[in-house]
């Protein structure tokens, strides 16, 4: 009986002397794996190749010994990783390695995402789509439209609610002649502007948009197609119903047309748009005539009345006093 209590001992002894040291290195190496995830987490800004090499050496020791500390030193782990390429890619833009910036700055936005961090991905994407933007902006200048276009295509697929990649891509459209596709950006710009408040960005493309349909409405006016100048200040109309120089170069294609009712109504948009600088006088001019063909003689008379002056003053008068006999 000894003798069996002293064999069962020693079968327990030899199993203690094997599983001692198995602990041991497993410590050994969570150790290992730890050091590695601390040394990539204080220095990743400063070096962050070398940190991206640590913390994926700590990643694979965790992966291999499989137990609940290991689990949550790798996500941690996991968790740097994006922010590593974003600083990689910090350092490949200061050496102009734009290309290679770009790359990384994708990986660190697809790390993110796999890892489901909202915080990460916030962040990766946010970088990647304001270098995008800033070099959309140089390609612009250097006369690589095709490329801003897409750059900046790029940049506005990730944020989405902002509209400086549009302008980027309506300047370069309008480069490139492409000015259905212009008009196309400026008005989705236009729409998220008024969605999220942004007055400034707003101005800036109706200012855009519309000086190009007035343009080209004028062009088409003296080539004698009014209507499809009418059609384009229709266009600008919806862009920027305040616009009062779109309204009276309405009145005018009206006028061609003989379409009284058409001028009225313009040239009243017209001058309750009109600004402080703007001379109303062709307006009230123009008005007058519609209104004296329509029949309508005191709301003539008030017109010409208004219109009396600079150019329009002795045509005015002349019909006041001759034709219309106004008191």
């Amino acid at each position: 009986m000894v003798k069996l209590k002293r064999k069962v001992l020693g079968y327990w002894l030899v199993s203690l002397l094997l599983t001692v040291p198995v602990f041991a290195v497993k410590a050994q190496e969570m150790k290992e794996a730890a050091d590695l995830y601390n040394a990539a987490a204080t220095t990743y800004k400063q070096n962050p190749v070398e940190a991206l090499k640590s913390v994926q050496q700590s990643i694979a020791i965790c992966d291999q010994l499989d137990t609940d500390e290991s689990k949550e030193l790798r996500t941690k782990g996991q968790s740097i990783v994006p922010r590593i390429h974003v600083e990689i890619g910090k350092k490949f833009y200061s050496q102009q390695k734009i290309d290679e910036c770009l790359d990384e700055l994708r990986t660190a936005r697809k790390v993110a995402q796999d890892n489901k961090d909202e915080t990460a991905i916030a962040y990766a994407t946010g970088t990647l789509a304001s270098v995008l933007y800033v070099e959309s902006t140089k390609s612009i200048k250097a006369g690589e439209y095709q490329k801003a276009i897409d750059m900046a295509s790029e940049s506005f697929s990730y944020k989405d609610k902002s509209v400086d990649p549009l302008i980027v891509i309506a300047r370069a459209q309008d480069s490139l002649k492409k000015y259905d596709e212009m008009l196309n950006t400026y008005e989705k710009g236009i729409a998220i502007a008024k969605a999220t408040n942004n007055l400034q960005r707003l101005t800036d493309m109706r200012i855009l948009a519309t000086n190009y349909l007035k343009k080209e409405s004028q062009n088409l006016q003296n080539s004698k197609k009014v209507d499809d100048a009418i059609v384009l200040l229709n266009r600008a109309v919806k862009i920027d119903e305040r616009d009062a120089e779109v309204y009276s170069a309405l009145a005018v294609c009206f006028k061609t047309k003989n379409e009284n009712d058409s001028i009225i109504y313009n040239a009243d948009l017209a001058i309750l748009n009109a600004p402080m600088t703007m001379d109303k006088t062709q307006l009230y001019f123009l008005k007058a005539q519609a209104l004296q063909a329509k029949g309508d003689k005191d709301g003539a008379c008030e017109a010409y009345k208004a219109s009396a002056a600079g150019p329009f003053k002795e045509s005015a008068e002349h019909q006041m006093k001759e034709v219309l006999k106004c008191k």
